[in-house]
């Protein structure tokens, strides 16, 4: 049985592998001095980014002061160079801006040169994904594995996301996933300047030029990344899984870290998928069941009702159209890279393995896709309800510890 299974493993990770364009053979003593370019370009952007570099013995050097050209449909039309912003993100050196926008169906490549090393990738853009429809909900108590490879169920809140996507061609198409959340609080200001904090509940007056009987804003908009959303049982994304019943064996350790799939399930039609992104509320910006005011010295002269603050919940769900390079070589990080369950290579029967390059003449990625975006609100403006704060429970059954220590606030 093992023997068969080392069979099926060795013809699964040649094919895998075969759709590699380039490789570049080396020995352990051979990988210094290799020009590496890598680049996810996506159409219609104008903020995409190639980062330039030459391997070293321990680390990478970034190299700032290479050419990069961009060309489409085989027309130089834009020479690269490093963009001083870049820093104020933390992207560091080595990092190049691309202004000029491409479109699906264009042939992009990105030229590198460096002293006398020369390298190149790219690709045909790929056509955007037809996203036809959102639909969220909530669910308590979800059971979920955060893992394939877990015995046991966890449970937790659940927002779940529902997406339809049509496929309308008879050519194989190759997709990724990103679902990003966004909350937005504004809280009303009285005549006197006066409002609720969202996050403490105390009364706060407001001393700046802001107009009165407007609202206040609480910072930006917050949007950041759902890494960890789940999908067990939908049969699209969760087909690039293999699932654990108990004792883990080398054929039953793939998790969809990257969130590819295919089209193979819907071919001509169409296909729902379905995610659930656990309700955590890192940011104070999920809107709670009910609100307080702590309003010790009777400052408030609108109703409860008026000081509530308005709530707004977006999701957005990217999905990107790769091309088959960038498919399989995320395929191969769902197994192998980090997250996966054989990060470390010592625990793997296969041991370290060779990443597929689409990049002539050194090492790395160009890729480029497309990308087709959707977004729902759960609510918006909605408010939560307002509950009196008991004064008297917190007087009476609560007292001050003047001596500091770690445990002040005593019952």
């Amino acid at each position: 049985m093992k023997q068969a299974l080392l069979k099926i493993f060795f013809w699964a990770t040649i094919a895998i592998f075969a759709s590699c364009e380039n490789d570049i053979d080396i020995s352990p003593a051979d990988t210094t001095g290799i020009l590496c370019i890598n680049g996810y370009l996506t159409a219609g952007n104008t903020e995409n980014y190639v980062t330039v570099s030459v391997t070293g013995k321990k680390e990478p050097k970034y190299i700032n002061d290479a050419k990069v050209i961009l060309s489409i449909n085989g027309k130089e039309v834009e020479t690269a160079h490093i963009n001083d912003d870049t820093y104020l993100y933390g992207y560091g050196e080595g990092i190049y801006h691309i202004n000029s926008s491409f479109a699906p169906g264009d042939d992009v490549r990105i030229d590198v040169y460096w002293g006398n090393m020369h390298a190149y990738g790219g690709g045909i853009v790929p056509k955007p994904a037809i996203a036809k429809s959102i639909k969220l909900d909530k669910r308590s108590n979800v059971p979920y594995k955060y893992h394939p490879w877990d015995i046991d169920y966890t449970q937790n809140d659940m927002e779940t996301v529902e997406v339809t996507l049509a496929d309308g061609d008879n050519i194989p198409n190759f997709y990724r996933m990103a679902i990003y959340t966004a909350d937005s609080i504004k809280t009303p200001i009285d005549k006197n300047g006066y409002f609720v904090d969202p996050n403490s509940n105390f009364v706060t007056k407001l001393y700046t030029d802001t107009p009165i009987n407007d609202y206040v804003y609480e910072g930006q908009i917050n949007k950041y990344n759902e890494y960890y959303y789940f999908f067990g049982n939908d049969p699209v994304l969760s087909s690039e899984e293999t699932w654990s019943n108990g004792d883990i064996t080398m054929m039953e350790v793939a998790e969809n870290i990257y969130k590819i799939f295919t089209d193979k399930q819907f071919a001509n039609s169409q296909a729902t998928i379905n995610a659930l992104c656990p309700i955590f509320n890192y940011e104070n910006n999920v809107m709670p069941e009910y609100f307080y005011i702590y309003d010790y010295e009777n400052n408030l002269e609108e109703s409860p009702e008026f000081y509530a603050s308005r709530y707004t919940h977006w999701k957005i769900v990217d999905i990107y159209s790769i091309t088959e390079d960038e498919y399989y070589y995320l395929k191969v990080l769902n197994s192998h890279g980090p997250g996966a369950y054989y990060e470390d290579e010592s625990e793997s029967l296969t041991g370290a393995i060779k990443l597929p390059s689409n990049v002539t003449g050194g090492s790395g990625h160009i890729f480029v896709s497309s990308l087709a975006s959707i977004q729902a609100t759960l609510y918006e403006d909605k408010t939560p309800q307002y509950k009196e704060f008991d004064y008297d429970y917190y007087d009476d059954d609560y007292y001050y510890d003047d001596d500091y220590n770690d445990n002040d606030w005593k019952k």
